[in-house]
């Protein structure tokens, strides 16, 4: 049997989290997808970062059919174009390790025309999702009512269960296929944020809360063929990113990692710490607040978040040392007489 490899790419543009998938199917014809990384049975928690498309996680799928050729650009096809999939799961079959078969049932190839691929990851991504197929370089991956899941800071080890922040990721359809080699680059449709937190001098300042303020959740995403845009915010509340006692060093940051959001007006980031004079006396609390910076590039302001970067945030609370220039005052000289008679 002849095998058909669809290869799918997770590309991050300015923010450093790719993909690679290839995507097998057999001849007669499943269709099957073959991702070096995403479980069908949950959604994977916190970016997509690096090259390879994670191997643990489902992703959807729409198809429209053209009684076109293979290697046909959408746009302008002249030919018949109808649903062929809308919204199918693949995810890692049972038995060929690295091979993405159609979930919970296979999906076929036509034995006639080709087909235009798009599409989106998660499988269990939120919202009313679907995807228009325009002859005239307008195609569109439509979410409506996307929904980001909470965040919660994690040593790495594990996620507490009901934490649910995704990497929101798609690709547009470009060229039809029906055999070879299917190529697809997957995109960040949200904004990923990093904060590397260090203090002058060790063992001053101890980071009590991080809070990032009135983060929009929930909104609706359209594609439009590469320009993509997010609109109706909603859902607006305080991302706590961290609430527990962290003393800050010289040479080693604390980082808080893995955090998405929607591409949105910059938050203001709330910082609770405390401060020593020095390790063996007492502490006092204060508090740090200021609006974040994003922008560079898509020719927005340096207060907005864009989709597809990695903002790291490196912050560095510095430490004044206390210096005493003494003096002495002089002595004030009062001059006495004493008579003795």
């Amino acid at each position: 049997m002849k095998k058909i490899i669809f290869s799918i790419a997770a590309a991050a543009m300015a923010m450093a989290a790719c993909t690679q998938t290839d995507v097998v199917y057999e001849d007669s014809t499943e269709i099957g997808l073959a991702p070096f990384n995403y479980t069908s049975t949950k959604l994977n928690y916190g970016p997509v970062d690096g090259t390879d498309y994670p191997s643990t996680e489902t992703l959807g799928v729409f198809a429209q059919h053209t009684t076109s050729n293979a290697q046909t650009s959408l746009n302008g096809d002249g030919g018949v174009l109808n649903p062929y999939l809308v919204q199918a799961g693949f995810a890692e079959d049972a038995t060929e390790t690295g091979i993405w078969t159609g979930t919970p049932d296979p999906y076929y190839w036509p034995r006639t025309g080709s087909l235009y691929f798009a599409g989106y990851s998660p499988y269990g991504t939120t919202g009313t999702l679907s995807y228009d197929f325009n002859t005239d370089n307008t195609q569109n991956m439509n979410i409506d009512g996307f929904e980001q899941g909470e965040y919660v800071y994690t040593d790495g080890t594990s996620v507490p269960a009901g934490y649910s922040m995704i990497d929101l990721m798609w690709f547009d359809a470009s060229t039809s296929s029906n055999t070879g080699t299917v190529a697809a680059t997957f995109n960040h449709a949200l904004t990923y944020l990093t904060f590397n937190f260090t203090a002058a001098v060790d063992d001053l300042f101890t980071i009590k809360s991080v809070t990032l303020e009135n983060v929009y959740f929930a909104g609706d995403f359209d594609s439009n063929n590469g320009n993509p845009t997010w609109s109706g915010l909603n859902d607006q509340k305080n991302m706590v990113l961290y609430n527990t006692d962290v003393v800050l060093k010289k040479d080693t940051p604390f980082t808080v990692e893995d955090v998405l959001v929607i591409p949105q007006t910059t938050s203001f980031i709330t910082i609770v710490y405390t401060q020593k004079a020095s390790a063996a006396n007492p502490e006092i609390t204060m508090e740090y607040k200021a609006q974040l910076t994003g922008g560079e590039n898509d020719g927005a302001t340096d207060l907005v978040w864009h989709y597809g970067k990695h903002y790291t945030y490196s912050i560095s609370i510095t430490a004044d040392e206390i210096k005493i220039d003494p003096d002495v005052k002089e002595w004030t000289k009062v001059e006495k007489s004493v008579d003795i008679e």
